[in-house]
């Protein structure tokens, strides 16, 4: 985050043919996030209703059903799948933190002409 606040303070930007690199890592973590947040609020109206007596799905069901919805995983190879979409994010995230890094990864903003 520090590359991109010192680039924003150089008047630069990053090189549009580098967002794609950049879009894979957003899209994957919004979709985790997401995920995260829809699974932690499932869990805590599953124990609430159970803390009340009430009947409701089972906490396999409850996570079954957040991971088929939000990430299209099957129940089968669920806790498979959520691992290597966490690793291929890391992969992603790293890959970015060193590219970043690169001189050539950005140009001054007012250098850099998109046909549009």
């Amino acid at each position: 985050m520090r590359k991109f606040d010192e680039l924003a303070s150089q008047s630069s930007i990053v090189k549009p043919e580098n967002y794609k690199k950049y879009e894979s890592a957003c899209a994957m973590s919004i979709k985790l996030g997401d995920y995260s947040y829809e699974a932690m609020n499932r869990l805590a109206r599953y124990i609430k209703a159970r803390r009340e007596g009430s009947t409701t799905d089972t906490i396999h069901e409850t996570i079954y059903n957040v991971t088929e919805s939000h990430l299209g995983v099957p129940e089968s190879s669920m806790w498979d799948e959520c691992r290597k979409m966490l690793n291929g994010l890391l992969q992603d995230v790293t890959t970015l933190a060193e590219n970043i890094l690169d001189p050539d990864v950005a140009v001054k903003g007012s250098s850099y002409f998109c046909p549009g």
